[in-house]
């Protein structure tokens, strides 16, 4: 109905003087009515621990199934691939679609084994899922999602480890209703409002005293804990929040709790539940509000139901498998921790010289090894003992073995050997993007040459690696704009398990620098996968993507370079920048004669058909006929006339020949050691990794272990390199898990090193002092200040309040323990006299000294190396 206006849009045209003119001839274009092909949606499945039938089993197929598309993804928040699960496990999901706000959410599930679970109509799952859903041995964890119109989304397959210790006991099941489950009556449409401004994702706001109604299934049985994902907005108290459970009309009450500023799973009570029709009523019972005053509100984005479990008197297991009995450690070490129990964890702690310090490690998701610091400041020379316990939710405690460790007596820096920890720190700050917890273990409990070994191997494939890839693109989908794709390829970086190959990637693209801009965000995007997908290749493999890279061509004007019409931007820079270095021994007629072997070697763009949401895909081609065949000389080598079927094999040659050169060698392996060790780079260092070039035809891999291995690399008075501006925030973002990637996007451009934002193509210099001048400082500051509560966590809660109690040794750990997550290191003398006036200066209560005191340690010296 209405007026409709139809076009057509030639999008691709294309020209070459006396070869090719690429036009469009128009007959007609018919509109013809067609059925709709949507299917009926399936009836939905059962909800909470029920297994789901014959449809979503169909659905979720096996694991290893990976489906998303431009209309529907779903993510689970975080990777957790390879990681050992502790105890009973909470995961978090989000799913995007298009039209989201007139598109009913979808349904969502957790698979664990092929096996579909806890149904969940929301756009935010959330999924409590205990032991007893586990088998002993490796375990699969999808996210499956599906809109009303039959669209499905299956999230990457991941891959946890379980200990047949803590499985066996029966699953508890687990129901979660979020604001827009048809199960909610008719008065909450009235309260719904988007999540920050994130149509789907709902919440329920009570803006005066009222209630909602949740319609429980029927056949719901047990006893049940009730949660409610709630905060308040406060004026003069926080919200009370009520629920009761209503069957035939009666209420009984349940429970009330006051919630805070903090969206939380309040835990209100348990509630005994019996098989026929019931209601459970949610109420906002202390409405307050002044005008121009304030406004007491109540938010809810859920309600969740667990059963409760029986009961437990097993203890937990906990193993410290790091350090070594017996092991020297420095003024800062780790202690690392196996951890397992049926249930879950309440809190595990170290004890130190028989006395707990409080550190209370962070037990969800309920993954991974734990990695307490271990601060030894505070601690004399000598002999020492070290164990840990914990205690799970039904109070039963366990105690690791105990081991002894032993303090040097000299101060860190000041010795002529790096303890394994100090080693492992630098080897993190230099390879990957910081000491975050998960790969500070995996260095200490792997060994340096085995980790790396196992880092540089993988590839894009790898199921860690496609988790955090889609996390980032279901975050960013159905955006259009060019920066959109720098804030995505940010957001890769947060969240990559695989810090070390994801370092290296971002160096090979700053080699083989495109600027955005120019390129456009489509293209470069393209680019961008490219070099996902190669990842640690050898040097060859590198120089064929880029110059296969439509962003590359086009940024450098290869496409518009043809036997009529030469343009040599491309072969110089393939010359100067990408392999023989601007003193590699060339001449201008290489650089001519390279070009002519170059025509034909171009970009075109097509119709997209791979589903990528543009118009058009770019895409290398290669066109004999648009190149004279000549012969030419290169570099001393001579390639013969060639026919157009033969042409490609001389550029081809071309490459082969450009990436073995000597000149290249040494370029590239001085580039990668002022990247990694230091600007100037070692001579020696370069001349080494030089030979390693030529023995493993460019192997990366190779030429980065035998860097990580250098006696250069190994000594203790290393100098610090300045972080460049996207090391120091992705370390920041990554230690105190801030996901804020627009944040650091807009960080990056006030610094002057916009992701994918180099205007020239030689790519962000190493030089120290290009990221030390007062702005790239002032913006490091504002950053930290942009955090600044979460900066603030990186202290054990109770160790900000300790202060009061030992004001010494309290507040020495405080700045200790700041300093230790951010760089793995101490701060020296006068820093740390620093950060002690601040702490003892700074006003306000003690957890707001605290944070300024964080704040203040972030922006420090230390903190801005690597």
């Amino acid at each position: 109905t209405g007026k409709v206006f139809l076009g057509v849009k030639f999008l691709n045209d294309f020209y070459a003087p006396d070869n090719y003119d690429r036009n469009l001839y128009l007959d007609r274009f018919e509109i013809v009515k067609v059925q709709s092909l949507a299917k009926d949606a399936p009836a939905p499945p059962a909800g909470g621990m029920a297994m789901v039938p014959a449809m979503a089993m169909a659905m979720a197929k096996a694991p290893g199934t990976y489906e998303a598309s431009d209309d529907f993804r779903v993510a689970l928040l975080r990777p957790v691939h390879g990681l050992s699960l502790r105890g009973d496990l909470t995961l978090t999901g989000l799913a995007w679609w298009r039209q989201a706000a007139t598109v009913t959410p979808p349904r969502m599930w957790i698979a664990i084994n092929g096996t579909p679970l806890m149904e969940q109509r929301t756009a935010d799952p959330v999924f409590r899922i205990s032991t007893g859903y586990f088998k002993p041995g490796r375990n699969a964890l999808q996210l499956i999602g599906e809109l009303d119109n039959g669209l499905r989304a299956v999230s990457p397959t991941e891959y946890i480890d379980v200990n047949e210790s803590i499985t066996g006991n029966k699953p508890r099941a687990y129901y979660r209703f979020g604001m827009t489950d048809p199960a909610w009556g008719a008065s909450l449409k009235d309260k719904l409002t988007s999540l920050k401004h994130q149509d789907g994702h709902m919440l329920a706001l009570f803006a005066g005293e009222s209630e909602a109604t949740l319609t429980l299934p029927e056949d719901l049985a047990g006893t049940f804990e009730v949660y409610l994902d709630a905060r308040g907005d406060q004026y003069e108290g926080f919200p009370i929040v009520a629920a009761k459970l209503r069957t035939g009309g009666v209420d009984k009450p349940i429970a009330e709790k006051t919630t805070n500023q903090w969206f939380n799973d309040w835990k209100v009570g348990n509630v005994e539940l019996t098989k026929g029709p019931k209601q459970l009523v949610v109420s906002f019972i202390n409405d307050a509000y002044k005008e121009k005053v304030g406004d007491r509100n109540l938010w809810l984005r859920a309600v969740s139901l667990r059963e409760v479990a029986g009961a437990d008197s097993a203890p937990p297991s906990l193993e410290i498998i790091y350090p070594r009995n017996g092991q020297h450690v420095g003024l800062a070490d780790a202690v690392v921790v196996d951890a397992r129990d049926d249930d879950a964890f309440a809190w595990i702690d170290l004890v130190v010289d028989g006395r707990r310090l409080g550190m209370n490690a962070p037990l969800d998701p309920a993954l991974g090894r734990i990695v307490f610091p271990l601060l030894c400041r505070n601690l004399p020379p000598g002999e020492h003992h070290v164990k840990v316990r914990g205690e799970d939710r039904s109070g039963n405690q366990g105690d690791s073995e105990e081991i002894t460790f032993i303090v040097n007596a000299a101060t860190q820096g000041n010795t002529s050997e790096l303890t394994p920890y100090e080693s492992a720190v630098r080897l993190l700050n230099r390879f990957g993007l910081g000491p975050d917890p998960e790969e500070l273990a995996a260095v200490l409990v792997m060994g340096e040459r085995a980790y790396l070994e196992d880092r540089l191997s993988r590839g894009a494939s790898d199921p860690g690696e496609m988790a955090a890839t889609n996390k980032a693109r279901t975050v960013f989908s159905g955006s259009d704009g060019g920066y959109d794709i720098a804030v995505n390829t940010i957001h890769q970086l947060q969240l990559t398990p695989n810090p070390v190959r994801a370092r290296f990637v971002m160096w090979a693209e700053n080699h083989f620098s495109t600027w955005l801009r120019k390129t456009e965000g489509w293209r470069k995007w393209q680019e961008h996968e490219a070099f996902m997908k190669a990842g640690v290749a050898p040097f060859v493999d590198l120089l064929v993507t880029s110059a296969t890279s439509p962003a590359m061509l086009v940024y450098l004007d290869q496409q518009r370079s043809f036997a009529t019409k030469l343009n040599e931007n491309y072969s110089r820079e393939i010359m100067e920048l990408h392999t023989l270095g601007v003193h590699g021994g060339y001449t201008q007629a290489d650089v001519t004669s390279l070009a002519g072997l170059l025509n034909g070697w171009t970009a075109m763009d097509e119709a997209d058909t791979g589903g990528r949401g543009y118009p058009l895909e770019s895409v290398y081609r290669y066109d004999g006929t648009l190149n004279d065949g000549l012969p030419r000389r290169i570099l001393g080598m001579s390639y013969e006339p060639a026919l157009p079927a033969q042409r490609f094999d001389r550029v081809r040659l071309a490459l082969e020949t450009l990436a073995a050169h000597p000149s290249t060698a040494e370029f590239i392996c001085r580039k990668l050691a002022e990247h990694y060790v230091s600007d100037p780079a070692p001579e020696a260092m370069v001349t080494d990794l030089t030979r390693v070039y030529h023995q493993t035809g460019g192997d990366m891999k190779s030429v980065l272990l035998a860097m990580a291995e250098h006696p250069q690399f190994r000594r203790a008075d290393l100098p610090m390199k300045v972080a460049r501006p996207i090391d120091f925030a992705l370390r920041l973002s990554r230690v105190t898990r801030a996901d804020d990637s627009w944040t650091i996007h807009n960080f990056l451009q006030s610094s002057g090193m916009g992701l994918f934002d180099c205007i020239t193509p030689n790519g962000y210099p190493e030089a120290d002092d290009r990221y030390a001048d007062s702005n790239a400082v002032l913006q490091r500051w504002k950053l930290v200040r942009t955090w600044d509560w979460r900066m603030a966590s990186l202290v054990p809660g109770t160790w900000r309040w300790s202060v009061k109690s030992d004001p010494v040794s309290g507040a020495q750990n405080i700045v200790d323990a700041v300093a230790v997550a951010l760089t793995g290191r101490v701060l020296g003398p006068e820093s740390n006299a620093a950060a002690l006036r601040v702490l003892a200066e700074a006003t306000g209560d003690i957890g707001s000294k605290t944070q300024q005191t964080a704040v203040f340690v972030g922006m420090l010296p230390e903190a801005n190396m690597r």
